[in-house]
């Protein structure tokens, strides 16, 4: 079995010394009930990518029910890291149902919420659910849940997040289209893709299957190339 779901290599052919970001996009919060946006935030970071050398970014298997407190309204350019978090499963047709994990404040936590060994079953496709208790932002810091998975460094962090609103269940399906990009944001930082220039796009549901492999070119331009899609070396001829 591969280390990873998917793999995205980018190879710095700019003449320059970048750092790369890796992020992936928000599911539309239209017709999900109590979620007025979701935000993308900054998954990984290579830093200081020499020139004509490539770094890769990793998507492992296990997907997260992930919240945090940031200490101002979810918005591009805030800071948010994860507190609480848990494994769950997507739900796939006719195999298994997803998760829905429960989210409630527990007492010692300063009014934070935590996931809790409570879960519930969806069937929505291709999604997991949080289902929340009674809670509410206090003060200037503001809770937030959402989609997380692990970094290079093995950490769970935020990729997909929003604001809950107590006695709600979320069912989410996390999106497979990804974005390489370039800047000095840090992993954490919420960020909106359209407006981070010159972005490579990489979506794995438009890939033949089994190629779960993706390499970009960032070129002397600054634009990047299309994505190749290939099957991982393992499982090559």
């Amino acid at each position: 079995m591969p280390e990873a779901q998917y793999t995205i290599q980018v190879t710095n052919s700019t003449g320059q010394i970048h750092d790369y970001l890796f992020l992936t996009e928000a599911p539309q919060s239209q017709g999900l009930p109590g979620i007025q946006e979701i935000y993308a935030s900054i998954w990984d970071r290579k830093a200081h990518v020499p020139i004509n050398e490539h770094r890769t970014f990793a998507v492992q298997f296990t997907d997260y029910a992930v919240s945090g407190t940031a200490m101002k309204a979810l918005a591009n350019g805030v800071s948010i890291a994860t507190s609480s978090f848990v494994a769950v499963e997507t739900n796939r047709k006719g195999l298994k149902p997803g998760t829905i994990a429960s989210l409630e404040t527990v007492p010692g936590e300063n009014g934070r919420p935590q996931f809790t060994k409570s879960f519930g079953k969806t069937t929505k496709d291709n999604a997991f659910g949080i289902s929340t208790k009674n809670f509410k932002s206090s003060g200037t810091k503001s809770y937030f849940c959402g989609y997380g998975k692990k970094n290079q460094h093995g950490e769970v962090v935020p990729v997909c997040t929003w604001v809950p609103s107590g006695g709600m269940t979320y069912e989410i399906a996390p999106v497979l289209t990804y974005y390489v990009g370039t800047g000095p944001q840090v992993p954490g930082t919420v960020v909106d893709p359209s407006k981070m220039g010159q972005v490579a796009k990489i979506d794995f549901s438009t890939a033949p299957a089994g190629q779960t492999v993706a390499t970009v070119i960032h070129n002397a331009d600054g634009t990047f190339s299309p994505p190749v899609y290939t099957e991982p070396v393992e499982n090559q001829p």
